[in-house]
């Protein structure tokens, strides 16, 4: 039997991705790294098509892997403005996306606000990809 598509399995991902997002965020759980294990920036020109960076919060991996991704207003200009975020869900050599919108829309937008500091500042993307860095990985003592 065929395996689905991305494309055709990326809506039931979506759903529960969000359920579990919406739920850890609104309920204020302590624990919110059990929603993902990863939030980095992709710089442009890291894939051959890419017209523009983002913030990438992997939610999952292996395969199939889910993320989401914030494409900023301008990414080289403050202040930083999420202009665009989208779902991403991804199994070998094969993935789809949709663009997330209203409700979805401003909910992933204050999680991104409130857990990953993203919202309208002055912002550095390389600066603040360093500082973030050495916030998770702290020095080893000798």
């Amino acid at each position: 039997m065929k395996q689905k598509t991305c494309a055709e399995r990326i809506d039931e991902a979506y759903a529960d991705q969000i359920k579990r997002i919406r739920d850890t965020f609104y309920n204020e759980s302590d624990d919110f790294n059990e929603v993902g294990y990863g939030f980095d920036y992709v710089a442009r020109g890291v894939f051959k098509e890419m017209e523009q960076g983002y913030f990438r919060w992997t939610l999952s991996g292996g395969g199939p892997s889910s993320e989401i991704r914030f494409y900023l207003l301008d990414e080289f200009c403050a202040p930083m403005v999420i202009n665009r975020i989208e779902y991403w869900f991804m199994d070998w050599f094969d993935g789809a996306k949709i663009d997330i919108t209203g409700d979805d829309f401003n909910m992933i937008k204050e999680c991104a606000e409130d857990i990953f500091y993203i919202y309208d500042m002055d912002f550095d993307p390389e600066e603040f990809m360093d500082e973030w860095m050495d916030e998770q990985m702290p020095e080893e003592e000798d």
